[in-house]
């Protein structure tokens, strides 16, 4: 290492690929960029060996202490600082901006790592997903396509894309794209529930029912799209039983706080 540190000659590194499964469960962990098809470019100007110890110390602590949120945040702004090329410092700094409620700081975060050159796919995912949320579905569509080019078993960011394309009435694609995590045999709930919306919305009701039926079945967190599909066609027992299992299942996560009360009064009007 000594060598390619003093040469001035850069070192082509190529990682391997890692299979879906276990790249599901690094994604579970923040590690989403596992198995991207990328090239990193070693040319011994990264963070200095004696600022190493400083920086994962920083990155623990950050993660792991039980510090209020600010401090910690604190503490991984300094360790991006000392060592800017790190995609696990952007990583788990973005998920304390989104905790504490700071999007704006957290969609600035993953910009500026992309600016510096870092592709991972999990970087490009989490902004369009925030790019998403905001509406701007066009530079979402963008951002997504980008992190399934580098990552193509990144099934979230894939999930994201048929969303962003449904949403834009490009239904042909958004099949397609859902149709590559389906075909892969990864039991995968998002995707059978997005595909059963893209069929929802095209009219086919039979279709996306068996879909949102197959979602439920693998994750039971995915019950209300079944549901109100259920309620729209009178199987009132069904549909209440379904909107309990999603109170079971997201009635304690503050991600959905603000749909608990609706559903509860859907599950009101099904009694």
């Amino acid at each position: 290492m000594g060598a390619v540190a003093g040469s001035g000659e850069s070192e082509k590194v190529e990682p391997t690929g890692v299979d879906p499964r276990t790249l599901l469960q690094l994604k579970s962990l923040g590690y989403l960029g596992g198995s991207s098809e990328q090239k990193y470019v070693l040319e011994g100007t990264g963070v200095d060996p004696k600022d190493r110890k400083e920086v994962q110390r920083l990155l623990f602590f950050g993660i792991y202490s039980s510090l209020p949120v600010p401090g910690r945040i604190t503490m991984l702004r300094e360790a991006v600082a000392k060592d800017p090329a790190n995609p696990a410092l952007y990583s788990n700094l973005g998920d304390l901006y989104t905790r504490a409620g700071r999007p704006r700081e957290a969609m600035e975060l993953y910009r500026s790592a992309i600016d510096r050159g870092i592709r991972s796919a999990w970087l490009f995912s989490r902004l369009g997903q925030w790019y998403l949320r905001q509406g701007k579905r066009n530079d979402a569509i963008s951002l997504f396509e980008a992190a399934a080019q580098l990552n193509p078993s990144d099934y979230e960011s894939r999930q994201n894309l048929a969303v962003a394309y449904r949403e834009t009435g490009r239904f042909a694609e958004a099949e397609a794209t859902l149709n590559v995590i389906l075909r892969s045999g990864e039991q995968f709930a998002p995707a059978y529930n997005e595909m059963g919306m893209v069929w929802f919305q095209k009219g086919d009701l039979i279709t996306a029912r068996g879909y949102f039926e197959k979602a439920a079945q693998l994750d039971a967190a995915y019950q209300l799209n079944l549901g109100r599909l259920y309620k729209s066609q009178g199987e009132t027992a069904r549909a209440r039983a379904c909107f309990e299992a999603f109170l079971t299942a997201k009635g304690s996560s503050p991600e959905y706080a603000s749909m608990i009360p609706q559903v509860r009064q859907e599950v009101a009007s099904v009694q």
